[in-house]
């Protein structure tokens, strides 16, 4: 419930991205049955805090969901969020080629993409070519240590900015931290 003093506070413009935690096959079944309750909370923070977009984002840990249960997570977030999110699990490229391609064909809401930038560059490179074809609304880079992976995060913002397509970095945390040197 939000006070007076949240209520006051003003983020129109801004997206606000909700992690859930969903790292077994019976945690990820029983949120998909709480859509109603997460729907209320997104409305709710949009109503009381003013954000303009509210999307979501999955930690999955190590465990991998089967494509039916991706499929399920994508018509979840329908409604509720203002973007469908759609991840790149581990290194399943074709399924996740398969999620992507479903989320848009069957979504009103934008589509996007959310890797991470851990992957090889090898990967990255055909995911980069793919979302070049399919175009989601943008796509998201969970962030790792910039000077570990400046490689990667080189070959993802001249990628997209050739393509013209909207990336950001999502879950930086403080190993994302840059030591000052220069990195040419």
């Amino acid at each position: 419930q939000a006070t007076g003093r949240a209520q006051r506070i003003n983020f129109s413009g801004k997206t606000l991205e909700l992690k859930y935690s969903l790292k077994t096959k019976t945690i990820l079944k029983h949120f998909l049955t709480t859509k109603k309750n997460v729907m209320k909370n997104v409305q709710d923070i949009k109503k009381y805090l003013k954000f303009s977009k509210v999307i979501c984002k999955f930690y999955l840990g190590d465990y991998i969901p089967t494509e039916i249960l991706q499929k399920k997570l994508v018509d979840f977030q329908k409604g509720v969020f203002d973007e469908i999110t759609v991840q790149m699990i581990k290194d399943e490229f074709d399924v996740f080629k398969r999620v992507l391609d479903y989320a848009m064909n069957t979504s009103e809401e934008d589509v996007s993409t959310l890797v991470d930038v851990r992957l090889e560059t090898a990967l990255l490179s055909q995911i980069d070519t793919h979302l070049i074809s399919v175009r989601p609304a943008n796509t998201r880079w969970i962030a790792r240590k910039i000077s570990s992976y400046i490689d990667r995060y080189r070959l993802i913002s001249t990628d997209m900015q050739k393509a013209f397509i909207e990336y950001y970095a999502s879950g930086c945390q403080k190993r994302c931290s840059i030591k000052h040197r220069n990195f040419e």
